[in-house]
Protein backbone atom coordinates (compact mmCIF):
# COMPACT_ATOMS: atom_id res chain seq x y z
CA UNK A 1 0.00 0.00 0.00
CA UNK A 2 1.37 3.41 -0.98
CA UNK A 3 1.57 6.32 1.42
CA UNK A 4 2.64 9.90 0.86
CA UNK A 5 6.19 10.50 2.04
CA UNK A 6 6.94 13.79 3.74
CA UNK A 7 9.32 16.27 2.22
CA UNK A 8 12.77 16.26 3.84
CA UNK A 9 12.67 17.83 7.29
CA UNK A 10 15.80 16.42 8.85
CA UNK A 11 19.37 17.67 8.98
CA UNK A 12 22.24 17.24 6.58
CA UNK A 13 24.67 14.43 7.31
CA UNK A 14 27.08 16.15 9.73
CA UNK A 15 30.62 16.71 8.50
CA UNK A 16 32.26 14.94 11.51
CA UNK A 17 30.39 11.75 10.61
CA UNK A 18 32.09 11.74 7.19
CA UNK A 19 35.45 11.40 8.99
CA UNK A 20 34.79 8.39 11.24
CA UNK A 21 38.38 8.23 12.42
CA UNK A 22 37.69 11.38 14.44
CA UNK A 23 34.28 10.26 15.58
CA UNK A 24 32.90 9.99 19.09
CA UNK A 25 32.49 6.59 20.73
CA UNK A 26 28.85 6.13 21.87
CA UNK A 27 30.18 5.00 25.27
CA UNK A 28 31.21 8.61 25.82
CA UNK A 29 27.68 9.81 25.08
CA UNK A 30 25.79 7.33 27.26
CA UNK A 31 28.12 5.69 29.81
CA UNK A 32 27.05 2.20 30.81
CA UNK A 33 24.50 1.85 27.99
CA UNK A 34 24.88 -0.86 25.34
CA UNK A 35 24.72 0.43 21.75
CA UNK A 36 23.69 -1.91 18.92
CA UNK A 37 23.71 -0.73 15.29
CA UNK A 38 21.45 -2.06 12.54
CA UNK A 39 20.82 -1.17 8.92
CA UNK A 40 17.46 0.42 9.79
CA UNK A 41 15.38 1.61 12.71
CA UNK A 42 12.86 -1.12 11.84
CA UNK A 43 15.53 -3.78 12.33
CA UNK A 44 16.57 -2.23 15.64
CA UNK A 45 12.95 -2.28 16.82
CA UNK A 46 12.49 -5.89 15.74
CA UNK A 47 15.59 -6.92 17.70
CA UNK A 48 14.35 -5.00 20.76
CA UNK A 49 11.00 -6.79 20.62
CA UNK A 50 12.66 -10.19 20.43
CA UNK A 51 14.86 -9.36 23.40
CA UNK A 52 11.88 -8.14 25.43
CA UNK A 53 9.90 -11.31 24.72
CA UNK A 54 12.91 -13.50 25.53
CA UNK A 55 13.49 -11.68 28.83
CA UNK A 56 9.83 -12.17 29.77
CA UNK A 57 9.92 -15.84 28.76
CA UNK A 58 7.01 -15.41 26.36
CA UNK A 59 6.59 -18.41 24.00
CA UNK A 60 6.44 -17.50 20.28
CA UNK A 61 2.87 -18.71 19.79
CA UNK A 62 1.41 -16.22 22.30
CA UNK A 63 3.41 -13.06 21.57
CA UNK A 64 1.46 -9.80 21.19
CA UNK A 65 2.83 -6.32 20.46
CA UNK A 66 0.76 -3.31 21.50
CA UNK A 67 1.13 -0.55 18.91
CA UNK A 68 -0.29 2.99 18.69
CA UNK A 69 -3.15 3.08 16.20
CA UNK A 70 -1.62 6.13 14.54
CA UNK A 71 2.01 5.39 13.71
CA UNK A 72 4.48 4.37 11.03
CA UNK A 73 3.72 0.99 9.38
CA UNK A 74 7.32 -0.01 10.05
CA UNK A 75 6.23 -0.69 13.63
CA UNK A 76 3.98 -3.44 12.33
CA UNK A 77 6.79 -4.78 10.12
CA UNK A 78 9.10 -5.08 13.13
CA UNK A 79 6.37 -6.77 15.19
CA UNK A 80 5.69 -9.39 12.53
CA UNK A 81 9.42 -10.05 12.16
CA UNK A 82 9.62 -10.63 15.92
CA UNK A 83 6.96 -13.33 15.54
CA UNK A 84 4.25 -11.33 17.31
CA UNK A 85 0.70 -10.33 16.51
CA UNK A 86 0.11 -6.56 16.40
CA UNK A 87 -2.67 -5.23 18.63
CA UNK A 88 -3.49 -1.55 18.61
CA UNK A 89 -4.26 1.03 21.27
CA UNK A 90 -5.88 4.42 20.84
CA UNK A 91 -4.16 7.77 21.36
CA UNK A 92 -5.08 10.82 23.39
CA UNK A 93 -5.72 13.58 20.89
CA UNK A 94 -4.24 16.42 22.94
CA UNK A 95 -0.98 14.64 23.78
CA UNK A 96 -0.51 12.09 20.97
CA UNK A 97 0.39 9.66 23.74
CA UNK A 98 -1.53 6.55 24.86
CA UNK A 99 -5.21 7.12 25.59
CA UNK A 100 -6.32 6.71 29.21
CA UNK A 101 -6.31 3.03 30.10
CA UNK A 102 -4.12 2.00 27.15
CA UNK A 103 -1.27 1.00 29.47
CA UNK A 104 -3.56 -1.26 31.47
CA UNK A 105 -3.21 -3.94 28.78
CA UNK A 106 0.54 -3.96 29.29
CA UNK A 107 0.22 -4.27 33.05
CA UNK A 108 -2.34 -7.06 32.85
CA UNK A 109 -1.04 -9.11 29.90
CA UNK A 110 2.33 -10.81 30.61
CA UNK A 111 2.50 -12.06 27.01
CA UNK A 112 2.42 -8.50 25.58
CA UNK A 113 5.20 -6.05 24.75
CA UNK A 114 4.26 -2.42 24.16
CA UNK A 115 5.87 0.07 21.79
CA UNK A 116 5.58 3.63 23.06
CA UNK A 117 6.35 6.36 20.52
CA UNK A 118 7.38 9.86 21.52
CA UNK A 119 5.71 11.48 18.54
CA UNK A 120 7.82 14.10 16.71
CA UNK A 121 10.20 14.32 19.68
CA UNK A 122 7.62 15.38 22.29
CA UNK A 123 7.53 13.51 25.59
CA UNK A 124 4.13 11.82 25.32
CA UNK A 125 4.35 9.19 28.09
CA UNK A 126 1.53 9.77 30.63
CA UNK A 127 3.10 11.37 33.70
CA UNK A 128 0.51 9.96 36.08
CA UNK A 129 1.21 6.31 35.10
CA UNK A 130 3.64 4.20 37.14
CA UNK A 131 4.66 0.88 35.63
CA UNK A 132 5.71 -2.16 37.61
CA UNK A 133 9.26 -3.45 37.18
CA UNK A 134 8.02 -6.33 35.03
CA UNK A 135 5.99 -4.03 32.81
CA UNK A 136 8.91 -1.64 32.31
CA UNK A 137 10.93 -4.51 30.84
CA UNK A 138 8.13 -5.14 28.34
CA UNK A 139 7.94 -1.57 27.05
CA UNK A 140 10.11 -0.54 24.10
CA UNK A 141 10.65 3.21 23.87
CA UNK A 142 10.62 4.31 20.22
CA UNK A 143 12.51 7.59 19.84
CA UNK A 144 13.02 7.36 16.07
CA UNK A 145 11.46 10.82 15.66
CA UNK A 146 13.13 12.42 18.65
CA UNK A 147 16.04 14.70 19.48
CA UNK A 148 15.81 13.75 23.16
CA UNK A 149 18.60 11.13 23.19
CA UNK A 150 21.14 13.73 22.10
CA UNK A 151 20.86 16.22 24.95
CA UNK A 152 23.84 15.99 27.28
CA UNK A 153 21.84 15.01 30.38
CA UNK A 154 19.57 12.43 28.72
CA UNK A 155 19.62 8.78 29.78
CA UNK A 156 17.35 5.90 28.66
CA UNK A 157 14.10 5.70 30.61
CA UNK A 158 13.38 2.04 29.80
CA UNK A 159 15.62 -1.01 29.21
CA UNK A 160 15.08 -0.91 25.41
CA UNK A 161 15.24 2.34 23.43
CA UNK A 162 15.16 2.58 19.63
CA UNK A 163 16.67 5.43 17.59
CA UNK A 164 16.85 5.95 13.86
CA UNK A 165 19.50 7.65 11.72
CA UNK A 166 17.64 7.28 8.42
CA UNK A 167 16.65 9.98 5.96
CA UNK A 168 15.13 13.12 7.45
CA UNK A 169 15.80 12.07 11.04
CA UNK A 170 17.34 14.27 13.75
CA UNK A 171 20.80 12.70 13.36
CA UNK A 172 20.65 11.95 9.64
CA UNK A 173 23.03 9.37 8.20
CA UNK A 174 20.71 8.30 5.33
CA UNK A 175 20.46 4.83 6.87
CA UNK A 176 20.82 2.99 10.14
CA UNK A 177 19.01 2.17 13.33
CA UNK A 178 20.26 2.10 16.90
CA UNK A 179 19.16 0.07 19.90
CA UNK A 180 20.18 1.31 23.35
CA UNK A 181 20.10 -1.38 26.05
CA UNK A 182 20.37 -0.45 29.71
CA UNK A 183 20.17 -2.20 33.06
CA UNK A 184 19.97 -5.97 33.39
CA UNK A 185 18.77 -6.32 29.79
CA UNK A 186 22.27 -5.47 28.50
CA UNK A 187 23.69 -8.69 29.97
CA UNK A 188 21.32 -10.91 27.95
CA UNK A 189 21.93 -9.34 24.55
CA UNK A 190 25.51 -9.92 23.30
CA UNK A 191 25.12 -13.54 22.19
CA UNK A 192 21.95 -12.80 20.21
CA UNK A 193 23.42 -9.67 18.69
CA UNK A 194 26.61 -11.37 17.52
CA UNK A 195 24.51 -14.03 15.80
CA UNK A 196 22.83 -11.29 13.73
CA UNK A 197 24.15 -11.11 10.14
CA UNK A 198 26.44 -8.18 9.37
CA UNK A 199 26.60 -6.06 6.23
CA UNK A 200 29.32 -3.63 5.20
CA UNK A 201 28.60 -0.22 3.68
CA UNK A 202 30.83 1.18 0.95
CA UNK A 203 32.39 4.37 2.31
CA UNK A 204 32.40 6.21 -1.02
CA UNK A 205 28.84 5.19 -1.94
CA UNK A 206 27.65 6.35 1.46
CA UNK A 207 29.48 9.67 1.08
CA UNK A 208 27.93 10.27 -2.36
CA UNK A 209 24.48 9.33 -1.10
CA UNK A 210 24.94 11.62 1.91
CA UNK A 211 25.93 14.53 -0.34
CA UNK A 212 22.91 14.04 -2.60
CA UNK A 213 20.62 13.75 0.42
CA UNK A 214 22.01 16.90 2.03
CA UNK A 215 21.52 18.78 -1.26
CA UNK A 216 17.92 17.58 -1.53
CA UNK A 217 17.06 19.13 1.85
CA UNK A 218 16.80 22.56 0.22
CA UNK A 219 13.08 23.20 -0.42
CA UNK A 220 13.55 24.30 -4.04
CA UNK A 221 15.81 21.35 -4.89
CA UNK A 222 13.39 18.88 -3.34
CA UNK A 223 10.52 20.43 -5.27
CA UNK A 224 12.40 19.86 -8.53
CA UNK A 225 13.41 16.29 -7.65
CA UNK A 226 9.83 15.41 -6.67
CA UNK A 227 8.72 16.16 -10.23
CA UNK A 228 10.92 13.39 -11.69
CA UNK A 229 8.70 10.26 -11.81
CA UNK A 230 11.62 7.83 -12.09
CA UNK A 231 12.90 8.81 -8.63
CA UNK A 232 9.67 7.73 -6.96
CA UNK A 233 9.79 10.57 -4.45
CA UNK A 234 6.47 11.10 -2.70
CA UNK A 235 5.52 7.45 -2.34
CA UNK A 236 6.60 4.80 0.11
CA UNK A 237 5.38 1.25 0.50
CA UNK A 238 4.85 -0.95 3.48
CA UNK A 239 7.03 -4.03 3.20
CA UNK A 240 7.78 -6.78 5.70
CA UNK A 241 11.14 -6.89 7.46
CA UNK A 242 12.98 -9.91 6.08
CA UNK A 243 16.02 -9.75 8.32
CA UNK A 244 17.68 -7.59 10.98
CA UNK A 245 21.17 -6.83 9.70
CA UNK A 246 23.79 -5.14 11.85
CA UNK A 247 26.25 -2.52 10.67
CA UNK A 248 30.05 -2.93 10.94
CA UNK A 249 31.84 -1.76 14.05
CA UNK A 250 33.31 1.32 12.34
CA UNK A 251 29.76 2.71 12.22
CA UNK A 252 29.84 3.08 15.99
CA UNK A 253 32.07 6.13 15.58
CA UNK A 254 30.12 7.37 12.55
CA UNK A 255 26.90 7.32 14.55
CA UNK A 256 28.66 8.75 17.59
CA UNK A 257 29.93 11.68 15.52
CA UNK A 258 26.43 12.40 14.23
CA UNK A 259 24.91 12.20 17.71
CA UNK A 260 27.60 14.45 19.17
CA UNK A 261 27.04 16.99 16.38
CA UNK A 262 23.33 17.17 17.19
CA UNK A 263 24.09 17.42 20.91
CA UNK A 264 26.39 20.39 20.25
CA UNK A 265 23.60 22.11 18.28
CA UNK A 266 20.88 21.32 20.81
CA UNK A 267 20.20 24.96 21.72
CA UNK A 268 20.04 25.99 18.06
CA UNK A 269 17.48 23.29 17.30
CA UNK A 270 15.45 24.28 20.36
CA UNK A 271 15.29 27.89 19.15
CA UNK A 272 14.21 26.75 15.70
CA UNK A 273 11.44 24.64 17.25
CA UNK A 274 10.25 27.58 19.34
CA UNK A 275 10.20 29.82 16.25
CA UNK A 276 8.02 27.37 14.28
CA UNK A 277 5.72 26.84 17.25
CA UNK A 278 5.27 30.60 17.49
CA UNK A 279 4.62 30.93 13.75
CA UNK A 280 2.01 28.17 13.93
CA UNK A 281 0.24 29.76 16.91
CA UNK A 282 0.28 33.21 15.29
CA UNK A 283 -1.35 31.65 12.23
CA UNK A 284 -4.25 30.28 14.28
CA UNK A 285 -3.05 26.67 14.50
CA UNK A 286 -4.33 24.23 17.10
CA UNK A 287 -1.43 22.21 18.54
CA UNK A 288 -1.31 19.20 20.87
CA UNK A 289 -0.47 19.99 24.48
CA UNK A 290 2.63 17.77 24.25
CA UNK A 291 4.14 20.02 21.57
CA UNK A 292 3.58 23.19 23.58
CA UNK A 293 5.04 21.63 26.72
CA UNK A 294 8.32 21.17 24.86
CA UNK A 295 8.62 24.84 23.95
CA UNK A 296 11.98 26.32 25.03
CA UNK A 297 12.87 22.98 26.63
CA UNK A 298 13.70 20.52 23.85
CA UNK A 299 13.57 20.52 20.06
CA UNK A 300 10.90 18.76 18.04
CA UNK A 301 11.56 16.83 14.85
CA UNK A 302 8.37 18.29 13.39
CA UNK A 303 5.60 20.53 14.77
CA UNK A 304 2.20 18.73 14.76
CA UNK A 305 -0.86 20.82 13.89
CA UNK A 306 -4.55 19.91 13.79
CA UNK A 307 -6.51 21.21 10.81
CA UNK A 308 -10.24 22.10 11.08
CA UNK A 309 -11.31 19.45 8.54
CA UNK A 310 -9.80 16.52 6.64
CA UNK A 311 -10.20 18.57 3.46
CA UNK A 312 -8.15 21.45 4.85
CA UNK A 313 -5.43 19.02 5.96
CA UNK A 314 -5.21 17.50 2.49
CA UNK A 315 -5.14 20.91 0.80
CA UNK A 316 -2.50 22.29 3.14
CA UNK A 317 -0.20 19.30 2.63
CA UNK A 318 -0.71 19.36 -1.13
CA UNK A 319 0.04 23.07 -1.54
CA UNK A 320 2.85 23.21 1.00
CA UNK A 321 4.72 20.00 0.30
CA UNK A 322 7.71 21.86 -1.14
CA UNK A 323 7.96 23.76 2.16
CA UNK A 324 8.15 20.55 4.20
CA UNK A 325 4.47 20.38 5.23
CA UNK A 326 3.35 16.77 5.47
CA UNK A 327 0.45 14.64 6.68
CA UNK A 328 2.88 11.76 7.24
CA UNK A 329 0.86 8.54 7.51
CA UNK A 330 -2.54 9.93 6.36
CA UNK A 331 -4.42 6.90 7.73
CA UNK A 332 -4.55 5.00 11.03
CA UNK A 333 -2.15 2.07 11.27
CA UNK A 334 -4.87 -0.64 11.41
CA UNK A 335 -6.34 0.76 8.17
CA UNK A 336 -2.90 0.76 6.53
CA UNK A 337 -2.64 -2.91 7.51
CA UNK A 338 -5.92 -3.72 5.75
CA UNK A 339 -8.71 -3.16 8.26
CA UNK A 340 -11.95 -1.58 7.07
CA UNK A 341 -12.09 2.21 7.70
CA UNK A 342 -15.47 2.02 9.44
CA UNK A 343 -14.20 -0.58 11.91
CA UNK A 344 -11.09 1.50 12.61
CA UNK A 345 -13.17 4.59 13.40
CA UNK A 346 -15.37 2.56 15.77
CA UNK A 347 -12.48 0.95 17.66
CA UNK A 348 -9.84 3.71 17.65
CA UNK A 349 -11.76 6.97 17.15
CA UNK A 350 -9.04 9.33 18.35
CA UNK A 351 -6.38 7.79 16.10
CA UNK A 352 -8.77 8.06 13.15
CA UNK A 353 -9.47 11.72 13.97
CA UNK A 354 -5.74 12.46 14.24
CA UNK A 355 -4.93 10.73 10.94
CA UNK A 356 -7.57 12.79 9.11
CA UNK A 357 -6.60 16.19 10.48
CA UNK A 358 -2.93 16.13 11.47
CA UNK A 359 -0.31 17.93 9.42
CA UNK A 360 3.27 18.56 10.47
CA UNK A 361 5.53 21.55 9.93
CA UNK A 362 9.32 21.40 9.56
CA UNK A 363 11.68 22.66 12.26
CA UNK A 364 14.90 22.52 10.27
CA UNK A 365 15.35 26.31 10.09
CA UNK A 366 15.83 26.40 6.30
CA UNK A 367 12.70 28.45 5.63
CA UNK A 368 13.34 32.17 5.63
CA UNK A 369 12.21 35.32 3.88
CA UNK A 370 9.88 34.56 0.98
CA UNK A 371 9.41 30.88 1.85
CA UNK A 372 8.55 31.63 5.47
CA UNK A 373 6.00 34.22 4.37
CA UNK A 374 4.53 31.68 1.95
CA UNK A 375 4.21 29.16 4.78
CA UNK A 376 2.53 31.73 6.99
CA UNK A 377 -0.04 32.62 4.30
CA UNK A 378 -0.83 28.95 3.72
CA UNK A 379 -1.39 28.32 7.42
CA UNK A 380 -3.61 31.35 7.83
CA UNK A 381 -5.67 30.31 4.82
CA UNK A 382 -6.26 26.69 5.83
CA UNK A 383 -6.24 26.77 9.64
CA UNK A 384 -8.68 29.56 10.36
Amino acid sequence: MSLARHAPAGRRVPRPALSPGRGTAPAQLWPGVGVRLFDSGTAALGHALRLAFAAAGTPPESRVVLLPAYACPNLAAASLWAGAKPRYYDLARNTLGPAPGALDDLQSAPNAVMVHVDAFGADTFPQQVTLSAGSRGRLVHDLAQSFAPYSSDWRPRFPFTVLSAGRAKPASLTLGGVLLISGDAAERDPAQYEDTPSVDVSAWKWAVRSAIYSLSLHPLVFGALARIPALGIGQTRFSPLTDAVRLPERWLRIFGAAAADVRDSFRVFTRQTAAMLQLAQDSGARLPVSALQNQDRAPLWRVPVFCPTPESAAALARRGGHLGISRLYCRPLPEIMGMAPAEVVARWPEAAWIAERLVTLPTHGRLGGRLENELRRLLERHLR
